[in-house]
């Protein structure tokens, strides 16, 4: 009876390969879209939800975008924690990005890192997109 031997071994380290790359590409899709929302002064969940405007004015904020007067908050978005079951996306070094996230007191919820929808969606699609590009080596 005829055999045929398969070398399964360039699949498995592709998969493997693959397995190592994917958290950080989908990390990385995270933090671009909590970033855009600075550029948005808003949250995107399944639409936009703007910020409240600043009660007052000053010289200094005047004309600027909210949440950008020097820009740490938004470059402080990183990735804290990416593993292939767990991806953390959050902010290091600035203490007072809780507050504008979560809000406090008076200060409003000036939210740009959280549960989203569309982030959801990005990141599903992005997914079948590399399964379709291991699968298409098979």
């Amino acid at each position: 009876m005829p055999k045929k031997e398969l070398d399964l071994r360039p699949l498995i380290n592709g998969f493997k390969t693959q397995r190592k790359a994917l958290p950080a590409k989908l990390g990385n899709i995270a933090v671009k879209f909590f970033q855009d929302n600075f550029r948005s002064e808003g949250f995107v969940d399944n639409s936009l939800t703007r910020w409240q405007r600043r009660k007052r004015e000053t010289r200094r904020s005047r004309g600027k975008k909210i949440l950008q007067n020097t820009g740490r908050l938004r470059r402080s978005i990183k990735r804290l924690t990416t593993t292939f079951g767990r991806i953390v996306i959050g902010t290091r070094g600035v203490p007072y990005a809780e507050v504008h996230n979560e809000g406090l007191g008076n200060m409003p919820k000036r939210e740009f890192v959280g549960d989203s929808a569309k982030l959801e969606k990005l990141l599903q699609q992005r997914i079948s997109k590399e399964i379709a590009i291991f699968a298409k080596r098979l």
